[in-house]
């Protein structure tokens, strides 16, 4: 994220706007405080991702100064398809779990599959694309839009590109490749099972006003995250951080103290906006009044 782009920021009933260079300023990097205090002082943020993505995210959060509780919104579920590639100028990718659910290379076609270009979501996808097996692998840095103009050029006209999706989603890609006169041949090879629930342990938490964080990486799971949110969760002290405008549509009527969008929807524009908060967290319990009476007073202050 360039020094321009900065996170949006909602509260309840508003519309999410940029955040200011003032607010930037003030939100600087802390001194870090001592084992013991990190630990104590540590705010909990919960992990919304799937595993294998869950991990990695935890080692993030955890390397910026964040406790963290799993609490994943989806399950990932490989499916058996058939990629054929016949005919096929190149393949597209808008996620990891595309990669690792393309068809085995011994699988009829999957060879010449992956001696197709490869253009992908992001260096996250495009570091999944690689390591099943693709050859010729890029990426672009955003979202759908930002894909099918890479792919546009590079791509005769008339060409086709098989999208290996999942089964929600992909119609983003195919419409925007369209208005290039780019075919997109969808074929679903993984399926990400919505959560029933929340886990016992972030159920806790949330209900007793602890979480301090949840990200938000997809529409999709804002929407999960709305359903499996209740009254019971208390939330005045939690920041949505949400990947885009349209991850955050839904949560601003749920309670939380700010919903705060990131200035791009990339992996990058989120770890930026993720530690803007965990600043802003670890700078509270410093600030607070010693005395009970000013801590009680200052009780109800976003943290």
């Amino acid at each position: 994220m360039s020094a321009a782009q900065a996170p949006h920021e909602m509260a309840p009933h508003e519309m999410a706007t940029r955040e200011t260079a003032s607010e930037r300023k003030s939100s600087g990097s802390q001194a870090p405080a001592s084992p013991g205090a990190t630990l104590s002082l540590a705010p909990l943020a919960l992990v919304t991702r799937p595993e294998p993505s869950g991990g990695r995210l935890a080692e993030q959060l955890q390397a910026a100064g964040w406790r963290t509780l799993p609490a994943p919104l989806m399950r990932f579920e490989a499916l058996e398809a058939v990629a054929d590639p016949a005919g096929a100028w190149g393949v597209a990718l808008t996620s990891a779990s595309g990669a690792r659910a393309a068809p085995p290379a011994g699988a009829p076609g999957g060879q010449a599959l992956r001696a197709l270009p490869c253009f992908c979501v992001g260096e996250a996808t495009a570091e999944a694309a690689r390591a099943a097996g693709f050859a010729d692998v890029r990426a672009s840095d955003g979202d759908a839009a930002a894909l099918a103009a890479l792919i546009s050029g590079h791509a005769p006209a008339g060409a086709e590109v098989v999208h290996l999706c999942g089964r929600h989603g992909g119609d983003a890609l195919a419409d925007a490749l369209a208005a290039a006169g780019i075919r997109a041949r969808q074929v679903v090879v993984y399926a990400m099972a919505a959560a029933d629930a929340l886990p016992p342990e972030a159920d806790a938490a949330l209900a007793a006003g602890q979480v301090k964080m949840i990200p938000v990486f997809s529409p999709r799971s804002g929407g999960i995250l709305a359903r499996l949110l209740g009254p019971g969760h208390d939330l005045r002290r939690t920041v949505a951080v949400a990947i885009s405008l349209a991850a955050a549509e839904g949560l601003s009527d749920l309670g939380f103290a700010r919903v705060r969008v990131a200035g791009a929807p990339t992996r990058k524009a989120m770890r930026a906006a993720m530690g803007e908060v965990a600043r802003s967290a670890r700078r509270a319990p410093r600030a607070a009044p010693q005395d009970k009476a000013a801590a009680a007073d200052d009780a109800g202050r976003e943290p």
